[in-house]
């Protein structure tokens, strides 16, 4: 197995784990994104030597869906590695209500995966300057926790699902360049390793 098969494995092992509904997701895309875009880097490092290898590499043609596929991608990763981090949505309601704080995900999914089939949940929804509501007793079984609504506008890039889909069509084209270059190539890395 080559380095770059190697590399290409672990992003695939963060895909797997790249669920929409893990309370973790923001952690799994990061790493999955520091795995995938890594492959190509790990790639040259290993084959740049190899005779005949930058000529293919650079020869490589790729389509306008794939050059934006990889903008995209790119851009994620910088966002995730340089900037700010990527913080997606966790939504109560799928599409409409997105749980506002980070830290209260988990008990929304322990408590939501405690529930069996066909039990019936009471939600409360209120506005969070309604006096009253705060000045009622609760019951002590239950939690509160702050949603917000979400913008009609909000991007849509954004979503758990759609970044889960763009990160799968990625791994796609990178086994695509990684077969290719195995395939050509992987006789000459594995040929030096054993002498």
């Amino acid at each position: 197995m080559t380095n770059t098969e190697r590399k290409l494995g672990e992003a695939k092992y963060f895909l797997k784990q790249l669920t929409p509904d893990f309370v973790y997701f923001d952690y799994i895309l990061s790493a999955y994104l520091n795995a995938a875009r890594s492959v190509t880097w790990i790639m040259r490092h290993e084959f740049n030597k190899v005779v005949g290898w930058e000529d293919w590499f650079k020869s490589c043609k790729i389509s306008d869906k794939e050059k934006n596929l990889l903008k995209e991608i790119n851009d994620f990763r910088i966002l995730s590695a340089k900037k700010t981090g990527i913080k997606t949505d966790f939504f109560l309601i799928k599409g409409l209500f997105v749980v506002e704080k980070e830290n209260d995900y988990p008990t929304v999914e322990n408590f939501l995966s405690e529930c069996n089939e066909g039990d019936v949940v009471h939600l409360t929804l209120y506005d969070e300057n309604d006096e009253e509501f705060h000045n009622k007793s609760h019951d002590e079984n239950g939690f509160s926790i702050m949603l917000r609504r979400k913008d009609d506008d909000e991007n849509s890039n954004f979503s758990r699902k759609s970044i889960s889909n763009l990160c799968n069509d990625y791994l796609i084209f990178l086994e695509k360049q990684v077969d290719i270059c195995v395939g050509k190539y992987s006789q000459y890395i594995l040929g030096r390793r054993s002498d």
